[in-house]
């Protein structure tokens, strides 16, 4: 039996509250022997994705992006506000 190949992406993107947006990609293309083992290495693959791209996107200087990935991430932990002591009126609440 010739090997197929499978791919895995995961995407995930979030605004970061001023009109911008920070996003992340990441794409894993593998081969695999049999249908049996595609299967699996899909599921380990996708849970492993996800979890490098929000944890790649909680550590962005965009304090509502990282605040938000790392919420999702670990939806059970407690996570601390950032402290932006940013000077640009756009940052302002209205």
């Amino acid at each position: 039996m010739t090997p197929t190949t499978i791919s895995v992406v995961y995407e995930r993107k979030y605004s970061d509250g001023n009109y911008g947006s920070e996003g992340l990609m990441m794409m894993i293309s593998l081969p695999v022997e049999d249908s049996e083992s595609a299967k699996d290495a899909l599921h380990i693959y996708a849970v492993l994705l996800r979890h490098q791209v929000l944890e790649e996107l909680a550590k962005s200087p965009a304090p509502r992006v990282a605040r938000i990935a790392a919420q999702e991430l670990d939806p059970h932990a407690r996570v601390v506000a950032a402290i932006d002591n940013s000077d640009d009126p756009e940052d302002l609440p209205f």
